[in-house]
């Protein structure tokens, strides 16, 4: 059974695009537009949430921050940065020896990319 996708990113457009995306591809989507109020909605939806896309830079807790605290809470978590950063620069900021690395979504990305991104999800498969 296909699992909730949990979106954080701060530009409201994108946001707004990637729920209604999502939607039209019958997921269940939970935002959040900061860490702090991804960290709450992961902690009451954790039964239902099996990925999360979480944007790099996001002013207050930043990407890295919420990844590590998202990881604090499940280990097993999949989670996938999207950013306009390359992914060797996104694999720059965490340890080498990471378990469980989170994927890539480069920014900007059109609607076919990341339908494709989230179908190469175990949790989708």
């Amino acid at each position: 059974m296909q699992k909730a996708v949990l979106v954080i990113d701060d530009e409201p457009f994108l946001l707004r695009y990637i729920e209604t995306v999502l939607k039209r591809f019958h997921y269940e989507v939970f935002c959040a537009s900061d860490g702090y109020t991804a960290l709450d909605l992961y902690q009451r939806h954790r039964q239902d949430i099996g990925l999360v896309l979480l944007d790099l830079t996001m002013p207050g807790m930043n990407g890295k921050e919420t990844f590590q605290a998202l990881r604090k809470i499940n280990p097993d978590l999949e989670i996938s940065f999207m950013s306009g950063y390359s992914d060797e620069e996104i694999k720059s900021l965490l340890p080498s020896n990471h378990p469980n690395p989170p994927k890539f979504l480069a920014k900007p990305f059109c609607t076919e990319t990341l339908i494709k991104h989230l179908r190469s999800s175990p949790e989708d498969a």
